[in-house]
């Protein structure tokens, strides 16, 4: 699913999201449900900065994904923290297609579109049935997916950022049928050279219809929709949708 090139840049050039915001909104899904603590598991973890925000709110975080590098920056953003929460996110290095945990937990959450990174509709049935499988009768799944009108949007377009250290190339193209190829080149500065790295990974566009039928089989009691940082419903061309689904 890609994200090794990426790991060493992925915070400078994700810095538009406010993790703090996200961290209160998916809190505020989970309370609205009655999760307000216990353990909550944050899948495609990343960086592991939404999972140390909402271990700073209470919850005992498990941290997973399935990049090894992104997963070093997160350990290393918890290792240089002055206060870091009590207890502190556990970061585990597992693909959420195998996902595997030692219990259930009360709440499951995973943002930033990871769900979109499972491209064949089987294994994202097989995803929910695996988070499924470890949350607890009565805990809540919430996540975040790209919606098609998001992907219509990119497709056959480039986006650049820089920062003085480092530049970011990305290219979007479809292939007609709903799935996303994203080209990256990262081009980092060591001292008077510029080193370049390359990558690519896919996304796929699924309509919300079929993600409420998936987790209808995969074991979930109930599911809804929601607009992006929103409690309403989403509105039709709506670029991100939040999922929440009851066990």
């Amino acid at each position: 699913m890609g994200y090794t090139a990426l790991s060493a840049v992925y915070d400078r050039f994700t810095r538009d999201v406010d993790y703090p915001a996200l961290a209160r909104y998916v809190a505020e899904l989970l309370r609205r449900r009655g999760v307000a603590d216990g353990i909550l598991l944050d899948l495609a973890c990343g960086t592991g900065t939404l999972s140390l925000e909402l271990a700073g709110m209470g919850f005992d975080v498990i941290g997973a994904d399935s990049s090894e590098e992104m997963l070093s920056e997160a350990w290393n953003k918890l290792w240089s923290m002055e206060s870091p929460p009590d207890p502190p996110p556990q970061f585990i290095c597992q693909d959420m297609r195998r996902l595997d945990l030692f219990g259930t937990v009360r709440a499951c959450v995973s943002t930033q579109d990871s769900m979109n990174h499972v491209t064949e509709p089987e294994e994202l049935s097989e995803v929910f049935r695996r988070v499924s499988l470890f949350t607890e009768p009565g805990g809540v799944f919430v996540f975040d997916m790209n919606t098609p009108a998001h992907f219509a949007a990119m497709d056959g377009e480039a986006y650049v950022d820089e920062d003085e250290n480092a530049l970011c190339i990305w290219r979007v193209a479809g292939d007609g049928g709903g799935l996303y190829e994203y080209t990256v080149d990262v081009f980092l500065r060591e001292k008077r050279l510029w080193r370049r790295e390359s990558e690519v990974f896919f996304e796929r566009a699924y309509e919300p219809r079929a993600v409420l039928d998936m987790l209808k089989d995969a074991g979930f009691s109930s599911a809804e929709t929601f607009g992006e940082r929103s409690f309403g419903a989403p509105a039709p061309d709506e670029k991100r949708i939040f999922f929440v689904a009851r066990k």
